[in-house]
């Protein structure tokens, strides 16, 4: 998956879906953008999240093509979550933890929430989450925590 924020000034994201549109438009933080912008153009419309000093710029594939911006797709940069994927939960002071994801939160829509429940099924909590990285082990994000843990006792010390 791409991260919005390593695309520069040469780049521009293809959304041909309003879904698409909305998704990519809530990955910049900075985002000045509208999502009826989308109308304009729409199955042609491409986002450029650096233009105005990254509050984002929109325009047509063709217009993009003509300036020889390198064109990427929405999809490349959006996650899709499927029910058991392993999904990081939380950026609290207790850091990040393995769960399950199970759902996305009905009232919640703009951003990626999880909800995990206890042995019953009976849910606990809706939290931020992003997908584990597949090579990592519930091991190796415990031996993270732990490291993280010992370096904020160094600094005390």
């Amino acid at each position: 998956m791409k991260n919005i924020k390593d695309l520069t000034e040469n780049d521009v994201i293809h959304c041909p879906t309003k879904k698409e549109w909305k998704e990519v438009l809530k990955l910049n933080e900075k985002n000045n953008v509208s999502a009826v912008d989308w109308n304009c153009y729409k199955e042609n419309t491409c986002y450029s999240p650096t233009h105005r000093d990254g509050k984002g710029g929109y325009c047509s594939v063709s217009y993009y093509t003509n300036q020889n911006k390198t064109i990427h797709k929405a999809s490349d940069f959006l996650v899709e979550f499927k029910q058991g994927d392993d999904v990081l939960v939380g950026d609290g002071p207790g850091g990040r933890r393995l769960e399950k994801f199970l759902m996305m939160n009905p009232v919640e829509s703009r951003s990626k929430y999880v909800t995990y429940s206890d042995e019953d099924g009976e849910v606990l909590s809706w939290e931020f989450c992003k997908l584990a990285e597949p090579s990592k082990t519930e091991t190796e994000l415990q031996i993270d925590k732990l490291q993280k843990e010992l370096d904020e006792l160094k600094k005390m010390v």
